[in-house]
């Protein structure tokens, strides 16, 4: 799944339950709908395409993403680079309730959230 941010530039994608940045360096670790850090703190939610932040606003979003604010054009996606070594995924904690999505976007970048 690929994620473009709200200038619809390709940022990260989600690929085996990690997400990475473009270049394909690990970011994250997706789990049941919910982003975790590679520190295993819970940071975000994966819902309906878009991960958001923790107030429930857009941060980035999938080609397929349903609802969220207005969606805009979407950059050249270049290649991403050949499968990076997995880092071994920690055991998560069990996440907190989920915020309800807003129509707003976040004033958090992905990295800013991930790194958060």
């Amino acid at each position: 799944m690929d994620l473009f941010d709200k200038n619809g530039q390709p940022v990260a994608y989600i690929r085996d339950g990690y997400l990475h940045y473009w270049d394909g360096t690990p970011a994250a670790y997706v789990q049941n709908d919910a982003v975790y850090s590679l520190k295993r703190d819970l940071v975000s939610y994966l819902v309906n395409g878009w991960i958001i932040d923790r107030s429930g606003h857009a941060v980035v979003f999938s080609e397929d993403a349903a609802g969220g604010p207005m969606k805009p054009g979407r950059g050249m996606t270049p290649l991403k680079p050949f499968a990076p070594l997995q880092p071994i995924a920690p055991l998560m904690t069990l996440p907190a309730l989920r915020p309800l999505q807003t129509m707003n976007w976040s004033r958090f970048s992905l990295k800013e959230l991930l790194d958060h």
